[in-house]
């Protein structure tokens, strides 16, 4: 190859360039992988490095436990949800236009395992448990989030903490909060007004309507009692703890407005609670009835040992259901929510919605799950049973693992939706009816029938 150099524009004397193609050296793989992997998604950069060859021009042959894995343009793309849990091996291979040829080998480990929600000390708020904690908490009307390791916990009024294992799986969520020292006692007879104050009386009422200014933060210990008469109302703007063995009773209403935070933790509720702003709500250990709750719009929502009939919720950027018996639940626009360990009879899951549900089971009559418009769900560990166990339709998704399915209809598929199957049992009379819809079924047994509609597609 001749080579002419230019200095300044001038030209200089040629030199040439002898290439010996024969020394052509093999390629060098670089990948990070790491040692345990989620049920999420992993796309992995494939990093070469040749002396001679494009990356166009290099022959890949990736193989994972011995199957054939596809490359999806610069990447090794491994899908945890659809993979069997323990330890998993891939090879990779590349040879370039000299026929070297060099092989990398990378060990790791599948864990679906979600760990509990952390136990807390909120004394001296420390958390107890040794994994890493992902800490949600609000500020200037934006649910926030950071990774913390060790025990000691940020300075925040209101915070939501999950535990987050060596896998990257993240579990349930507890919640603490900080109440602010020397909170001034009220031990009002009748409540016209709030600012920040410890409730105490036996029994205190609630007269018109009372707003929780913005930043205050109130505390109902245990021992008090609070009634609220027919019309009035309390503005939550700030703060509102109601603790274990106090009581809120009557007719009124708690309205939960943008800023505001209501947290009850084993007290009786026996009103009406709205939430319609960017706030928090937390219930604990709660018999609700239908419609005492209604949840508009929310930053944040979390149910935990709480039973009640009828629930809607919509709008609402995270929520979190734990151990919860419910009748009926209908999500709408919830952008990310996680149910573990509960009993529903039926659940809806609508308008853009995405979640994963773990260990529960949904049993119903007729219509147990409904997933639809454009929505997105996971099943793991799962139990549904009903007329027809689960709809899916207006171009949703849903992936199911380790999960059985008992009813007449197992799957109803419609409107261009996609199920993916992972070691799941799909038990019934018509186990999968597709309508323009695509389903891939890995390892999962299939007893029933299987109908194709349109432009439908099976994999098995």
């Amino acid at each position: 190859i001749n080579v002419t150099p230019v200095l300044n524009g001038k030209e200089k004397e040629t030199v040439q360039l002898e290439v010996n193609a024969s020394r052509d050296l093999p390629p060098k793989i670089s990948l990070k992988i790491p040692r345990f992997l989620s049920l999420g998604k992993l796309q992995i950069p494939l990093q070469i490095v040749d002396d001679w060859d494009s990356f166009e021009d290099l022959e890949f042959e990736i193989r994972l436990d011995g199957s054939e894995l596809p490359l999806k343009g610069r990447f090794i793309e491994l899908d945890g949800f659809l993979m069997r849990e323990g330890n998993h091996t891939l090879r990779v291979s590349c040879t370039d236009s000299s026929s070297n040829t060099v092989q990398e080998t990378y060990l790791f480990t599948l864990s679906s395992a979600v760990p509990e929600a952390p136990a807390l000390n909120a004394t001296d708020f420390k958390v107890l448990t040794t994994n890493d904690h992902r800490v949600y908490y609000f500020s200037e009307g934006k649910l926030l989030v950071s990774t913390i390791r060790g025990s000691n916990l940020p300075m925040r009024s209101v915070m939501l903490i999950s535990d987050v294992n060596e896998a990257g799986n993240e579990g349930p969520v507890s919640l603490v909060y900080r109440e602010p020292d020397y909170l001034p006692t009220d031990a009002r007879s009748h409540i016209i007004s709030l600012e920040s104050c410890v409730l105490s009386s036996s029994a205190q009422t609630v007269v018109g309507k009372v707003v929780l200014p913005v930043d205050s933060f109130v505390v109902i210990k245990r021992g008090t009692r609070v009634n609220m008469p027919e019309s009035c109302s309390v503005i939550v703007k700030g703060t509102l703890v109601v603790e274990h063995g106090a009581c809120i009773q009557g007719n009124g209403q708690i309205v939960v407005s943008d800023g505001g935070a209501l947290v009850v933790k084993g007290a009786t509720l026996d009103v009406s609670v709205i939430t319609n702003g960017t706030c928090v709500l937390w219930l604990e250990n709660q018999n609700l009835h239908a419609g005492q709750i209604t949840i508009s719009k929310a930053l944040a929502v979390g149910l935990k040992n709480t039973s009640v009939d009828c629930l809607d919720v919509e709008s609402v950027d995270r929520m979190w259901i734990t151990n919860c018996q419910i009748g009926s639940l209908s999500v709408n626009d919830i952008r990310q929510f996680m149910i573990t360990g509960s009993q529903l009879s039926s659940l809806n899951i609508s308008q853009f919605s995405r979640g994963r549900i773990v260990n529960s089971v949904i049993y119903s009559k007729e219509l147990a799950l409904k997933v639809e418009k454009m929505s997105y769900l996971e099943l793991v560990d799962c139990w549904l049973s009903g007329g027809t166990c689960l709809q899916i339709r207006d171009f949703s998704f849903l992936k199911i693992r380790r999960s059985q399915l008992n009813g007449d209809i197992g799957i109803l598929a419609k409107n261009y939706s996609v199920i993916k199957s992972f070691a799941a049992v799909i038990s019934a009379e018509t186990a999968i009816s597709l309508e323009d819809s695509k389903a891939v079924l890995l390892s999962s047994p299939v007893m029933g029938d299987v109908i194709k509609l349109g432009t439908s597609e099976v994999s098995m």
